[in-house]
Parts: C-alpha cells; structure tokens; sequence
C-alpha cells in the first residue's frame, strides 16, 4: 500500500543482511552487505530482485563467477589523500582490487548462457584503474623492492653504485693480500657494517 511503511524487523531483515554478509569474500564487502538499506522504491527492489534472479540462473547453469576476495584499501587511500608516500604494501592491494574489478566486469559483460540485463549494466559502470595497476606492478619486483627499471635515471644510479661496489671490493681484496700489511691481519676477510667495510686486524694492531 502506498505509504505504508515496512518495519524492518517483521521481516527479518538483519538476519537476511547477516545471511548475505557471511557469504561474501571480502570485509568491505561484508561490511556493505550488513549495512544494506531497504529499497527507496518498489522499482529499485524490483531491479534488485532482477539482478539477483539473473545471478540465481547463471548459478542454475552451471556458471562460476570470478572471485570478489579484494583487499581492504581504505587505509592506503586515507595516506594517499593526505599525500603521503606509498609503499610496495599500500599499492600491492590497490593494483589486486582493479584486476579482481576488470575481472568481474568482463565476466559479466561477455556472453553467458542467461541474458542478465541488470548486471551487464552495473558492470558497465565498473572502470578499474587498470593503467595504475600496471604501473605498480612495473614498479615493484615479487620481494617489494623498486625495480630497476621503474625509471632511467634509477637504473643508471644503481648500475653506478655496482660499480663502485664491485670496485671497492677488488681494492680491498687487493690490500688484504699485500704481503706488508699480512702481519697486522687476523684472516683473510671482510665485512660491511653500517656501509663501510671493515677489515679484520689483530688486537695487537
């Protein structure tokens, strides 16, 4: 009946939200579906009620979605908009959330054995930030560490400091075997600490 209002308790609808929170594949998604509002309108349950039919039929046809299990961002949003630098483990989840959102919306926007009309037209406004997502993934290696080719000028510094390294360590091995200074030396070794590399010399010395 026309403004008749519904109590949400007479028809269980905290249980019908905890329901569908229990089954989803993410915390964000959990949250959203325990927060899940009434319809505004008997044309929005309507297309809420097509969306979940066309889903049920896919299911009926022997159809597996692609996974939702997207990481939590918020936080790495939060620093992103205060202008705060991001690492390898604040823009890991990022590039993860855009590919499992392209993954969702090309399954739904290919073919399928059901016509599904209203999610064809939900993933239709679905646009993931693939670009960003590559650029992260060109930047850091599996360990996190930025990778070389991140940028010119970064690959050209490290190839540098390699070499000065490689260097440093030729003209230390060197020193180590000049046989003035084999009296004064406890083994044929070296080490770096804080940077620096430390020859082992005897107390005495």
């Amino acid at each position: 009946m026309a403004g008749q209002f519904i109590d949400a308790r007479a028809l269980d609808w905290d249980e019908v939200t905890a329901r569908l929170g229990a089954a989803a594949e993410s915390p964000a998604g959990r949250a959203l579906c325990l927060a899940l509002p009434f319809a505004a309108d008997a044309a929005e349950a309507r297309r809420r009620m097509g969306a979940v039919a066309e889903l049920a039929g896919l299911l009926r046809a022997g159809e597996t979605f692609p996974s939702l299990a997207a990481p939590a961002i918020d936080a790495a949003l939060a620093a992103a908009e205060k202008t705060v630098a991001l690492g390898a483990e604040e823009l890991r989840p990022v590039a993860a959330l855009a590919r499992v959102a392209e993954a969702a919306r090309r399954y739904l926007l290919a073919p399928t054995p059901v016509a599904i009309p209203e999610m064809a037209g939900l993933a239709r406004d679905l646009d993931p930030p693939l670009g960003l997502a590559r650029a992260i993934d060109e930047t850091f290696d599996a360990a996190g560490e930025i990778r070389d080719t991140a940028s010119p000028e970064l690959e050209r510094l490290r190839a540098e400091r390699q070499t000065l390294q490689d260097r440093a360590r030729t003209a230390i091995e060197e020193l180590m075997r000049v046989e003035e200074y084999a009296s004064v030396m406890q083994d044929q070794f070296f080490t770096i600490r804080a940077e620096r590399y430390m020859l082992p010399l005897k107390a005495s010395a």
